[in-house]
């Protein structure tokens, strides 16, 4: 009795350790529900220069160019979608005419459905158009974020006092090319030239 009671935890104690020593290489993949909430931000976005092209559907969304996602749990944790094609003159942009946006990604507004990525640190949408709409206010409610950056966007209006909320917030980059701020009573105001 006492012989089979060891040889029963010793079997156990194997086993226990070969879980252990496999789940530290387990790696979860994206979580659905936020793979479906960046497919629908890609869907509100035109995009020419095909840089999206690797999101999608059937395909995990921690490989998607641009996504970055926990290795622990698979959740999103950054999403890097500057437009690194900025080699043109910026003081002579005129001369490249619609050329300019070809490596833009381009939209009406940001949809909100980036409010199902619970876990974002990193948020960068700069050098691409947002055809001059206004900063969503719901990003103040993305209460990870630590890097925002929205520079050069073509964002117009107030920044909304909700960034305010966002205490982790180590980056804030909001310049603006061709354009000039200044504070009222309100808030911060962009006004383009």
């Amino acid at each position: 009795m006492m012989s089979s009671a060891i040889h029963l935890s010793i079997v156990l104690l194997i086993m226990a350790s070969m879980i252990c020593c496999v789940a530290k290489n387990i790696t979860f993949g994206c979580v659905p529900r936020e793979r479906k909430a960046l497919l629908k931000f890609k869907a509100s976005l035109l995009d020419h220069s095909n840089r999206l092209s690797s999101w999608k559907q059937n395909k995990d969304c921690c490989t998607w160019q641009g996504v970055k996602c926990s290795k622990v749990m698979g959740h999103v944790i950054g999403l890097d979608l500057r437009n690194r094609n900025t080699l043109f003159d910026i003081d002579n942009m005129s001369q490249y005419g619609n050329k300019r946006f070809d490596y833009m990604l381009q939209g009406k507004k940001i949809d909100s459905s980036l409010l199902e990525l619970k876990y974002p640190s990193y948020l960068d949408l700069s050098w691409n158009d947002f055809q001059r709409s206004k900063i969503p206010t719901f990003f103040g409610s993305m209460k990870h974020l630590q890097h925002l950056n929205l520079s050069t966007a073509n964002f117009v209006g107030v920044v909304p006092h909700q960034l305010g909320n966002l205490s982790s917030l180590r980056v804030l980059d909001l310049v603006v090319r061709e354009a000039r701020l200044s504070m009222t009573s309100c808030g911060l105001l962009i006004f383009h030239c």
